[in-house]
């Protein structure tokens, strides 16, 4: 069992702040999608890669 109120405190800051980094990932990435496909030369709907090669 965790005894020091510090360590508690800290472990749990870890956790949360890990998870809130998880979801603004998942978050952000819909747009950062949206701005590399934006910018494409193809005329395509989907290509096999994510970052344009021109």
């Amino acid at each position: 069992m965790i005894k020091s109120y510090k360590f508690r405190r800290g472990l749990a800051n870890t956790l949360i702040y890990i998870l809130l980094g998880v979801l603004g990932l998942i978050w952000i990435s819909p747009f950062i999608y949206l701005v590399l496909h934006s910018f494409r030369a193809e005329s395509m709907t989907t290509v096999p890669y994510l970052i344009p090669h021109e």
